[in-house]
């Protein structure tokens, strides 16, 4: 997840934003798989907790900036990372920022 999260010291172009937020997405949605399935302890998630509620963040963006409903579709993409979040009652952080490019996205697109 380190790794996931200094990627976004990269972005620079609308391209970049949106691959930054499946990639992330992507990786929480296989975290959650694990986690449910037992095949991780549930400790790992747990620690990862805030990294989650981040991805929510990602999501409403998504939703706002680049595609309309996009929550009903992220539900099918990454069905593992709502039920983690359902399950442990994960919610955002208001202090975890988007970086700035991704919130000036409309601004560059």
């Amino acid at each position: 997840m380190t790794k996931r999260l200094e990627k976004n010291t990269v972005l620079k172009t609308t391209e970049d934003c949106e691959r930054y937020a499946n990639d992330y997405l992507n990786t929480l949605d296989e975290i959650a798989f694990l986690t449910l399935k037992n095949k991780i302890p549930l400790e790992i998630g747990t620690y990862l907790r805030r990294f989650f509620g981040y991805g929510l963040i990602i999501i409403d963006w998504y939703d706002k900036m680049v595609s309309d409903d996009f929550g009903r579709i992220a539900k099918s993409n990454w069905p593992n990372n709502f039920e983690y979040c359902k399950k442990y009652n994960v919610k955002k952080n208001p202090d975890d920022k988007l970086p700035q490019i991704m919130q000036d996205y409309n601004q560059i697109k």
